[in-house]
């Protein structure tokens, strides 16, 4: 793992988005909170399921050894696994830079199912509305890089579209961020605003230049940049915004 960020190999894993149809509640989402005794992101939400790809192990085969450990999902309900494609993103930390690529499967459960866990890596898990689920992407509890994953399935079942959140300009002014963890919030923020506009396949961001988001629509295509800079003054609700400027929903405000 110490070679893997030394040279910016990339990390190939898998994530299950977990969901049920309620009839009262609508589309809801089934998410982790990971053990505070795991190494990576100790005690952070994550995805219903995830984990890496191991030597000698496929995907499908990881997507159903990782779903039983983690969640006791059975083969039986795994018939209901639907490939969706992958999201890949670069992700820099003290330990080194990391590309990452994961294959992301949908998998609808039924209403009386509850997840728990076999392997010890998860303290608890929680079945929350999409709109809920929505606004805990935006807290510094939530693991930066599989937010993504949740808003690439958000995006692909609706939840967020170009119409209910648009980006007039890729030089974001006006924008009040969150002090806890600048970096985070701008990418997370950046993927809900600019993924609904065109493809992006790849991102980066750096702990040198946090406000500069680099992304490409495709594997081999050419690197783009977006700047995202904090406002000198905030505008208010009432107030009209410029043509440069948009609103957030209110968690993303201090």
């Amino acid at each position: 793992m110490c070679v893997v960020g030394l040279f910016g190999i990339r990390n190939y894993g898998v994530d299950i988005n977990g969901y049920v149809m309620d009839p009262e509640k609508g589309l809801c989402i089934w998410l982790q909170r990971r053990s505070p005794t795991k190494e990576t992101w100790p005690g952070k939400w994550d995805n219903m399921v995830g984990g890496g790809l191991s030597v000698g192990f496929g995907i499908l085969e990881t997507a159903y050894k990782e779903a039983a450990e983690e969640a006791s999902i059975t083969s039986e309900q795994m018939a209901n696994l639907r490939p969706t494609g992958c999201v890949s993103f670069y992700f820099e930390s003290e330990r080194g830079l990391f590309p990452n690529t994961e294959f992301v499967f949908d998998l609808e459960l039924p209403l009386d199912f509850v997840p728990y866990n076999s392997d010890g890596e998860v303290e608890s898990f929680q079945l929350l509305p999409a709109a809920e689920a929505l606004e805990k992407l935006f807290s510094s509890e939530f693991k930066t890089t599989s937010c993504p994953v949740v808003i690439d399935f958000l995006i692909r079942h609706g939840l967020i579209t170009a119409e209910n959140v648009t980006l007039t300009n890729p030089s974001v002014d006006g924008l009040k961020l969150a002090q806890r963890s600048k970096t985070s919030v701008r990418l997370r923020i950046w993927c809900l605003l600019v993924c609904t506009q065109r493809p992006v396949r790849e991102l980066m961001v750096t702990k040198q230049h946090p406000c500069l988001i680099e992304h490409r629509p495709s594997f081999n295509g050419a690197w783009e940049q977006s700047d995202v800079t904090e406002p000198k003054q905030a505008n208010s609700y009432n107030e009209e915004l410029a043509s440069h400027e948009f609103t957030l929903p209110e968690q993303s405000y201090q």
